[in-house]
């Protein structure tokens, strides 16, 4: 009986073993995943800022050059108010693709 005893225990102790690797193994992959969400985000997070940044030095030679064709100096005050009107034009168009989007217009 005693050596029934000690194969019973040494089977619990097994299946003790491998459920707490299973657990182990689980929580790893977890973990893993929880990182590679983690640096998804914040990859994407500077992509957007590149993205954010790119769009506003093009949109920057875009106004000068468009107000520079009018024969505007870029440090008058007519340039100025070139690139605010530009801008407005800009904000606008984007409402109206906006509105498109959503089914509005």
């Amino acid at each position: 009986m005693s050596s029934e005893r000690s194969l019973s225990h040494a089977d619990h102790s097994r299946s003790e073993l491998v459920s707490w690797q299973a657990r182990t193994v689980a929580a790893a992959a977890g973990v893993a995943l929880v990182c590679v969400f983690a640096a998804t985000y914040g990859y994407g997070r500077a992509a957007q800022a590149a993205v954010a940044r790119a769009d506003a030095i093009e949109i920057k030679a875009e106004d000068h050059a468009f107000c520079a064709r009018l024969g505007l100096p870029s440090q008058s005050d007519a340039y100025g108010t070139c690139t605010r009107g530009l801008g407005e034009v800009r904000r606008h168009h984007e409402e109206r693709l906006n509105a498109r989007a959503v089914g509005i217009l």
